[in-house]
């Protein structure tokens, strides 16, 4: 629409060297009219090289931020991705509605090394993740936003890997998402002989099924 969010992750956010933030461009109504930022967006546990904004993305009125540097508990550079939904009044400087990490994470993961929204899905790549004893084979994260809307902290509500997944592959390196398909980059695969040619692999979101276990006489199901 008429909204701009632009990555900063090197900047200095108080004290902290590299921690990072985002930045929100407004369209005046002028439309055409230099501008500085309508908002600048940074996270309430942010520290030293969490580098928040490396990646961006936007859909609606949400903003997603990744900060693949952040310290998860003991796991330096777990990495975790920011949500941030507009106010009521309009964008304004804030720190993030929701944290998102993984469940699996691990040291060096990079969690938020990319970033995807659409609608009410947000997409993370996390491609230094171990996957079984492949290092560095990568995963994307997939997080649904909760009937209450995004809040407080959440882990995934999906993990995506390659069926043919191989060390150094870096899954989730690039990441996108439109509705209910996802395709995640993986730049390091081995295609046949050629080292690093790299592929790009789809996810589509299965079908919802229902299971009425109880029937009632005359019932009407939709």
């Amino acid at each position: 629409g008429d909204t701009i969010v632009v990555g900063a992750p090197f900047q200095t956010v108080g004290s902290h060297t590299n921690q990072g933030a985002a930045y929100v461009f407004v369209m005046p109504t002028s439309r055409s009219a230099n501008a500085t930022q309508t908002a600048e967006l940074t996270a309430s546990d942010g520290a030293e090289g969490d580098e928040l904004g490396r990646s961006v993305a936007v859909s609606g009125d949400t903003i997603v931020a990744g900060a693949p540097g952040h310290k998860v508990d003991s796991n330096v550079s777990q990495g975790a991705a920011y949500v941030f939904v507009m106010p009521a009044l309009g964008w304004a400087s804030a720190t993030q509605t929701a944290e998102l990490t993984a469940s699996d994470g691990a040291a060096d993961d990079e969690l938020g090394y990319s970033v995807g929204v659409s609608d009410d899905t947000v997409l993370v790549g996390a491609p230094f993740h171990k996957i079984g004893a492949n290092a560095k084979q990568g995963a994307a994260y997939a997080f649904a936003m909760p009937t209450l809307g995004w809040a407080a902290s959440l882990t995934q509500t999906a993990e995506l890997t390659a069926s043919d997944g191989a060390a150094d592959d870096k899954l989730g390196w690039s990441i996108a998402v439109s509705d209910d398909t996802v395709l995640a980059g993986t730049p390091f695969h081995k295609v046949g002989a050629n080292a690093l040619q790299g592929t790009a692999d789809a996810f589509v979101a299965p079908l919802p099924s229902i299971v009425i276990a109880s029937p009632v006489t005359r019932a009407t199901y939709t």
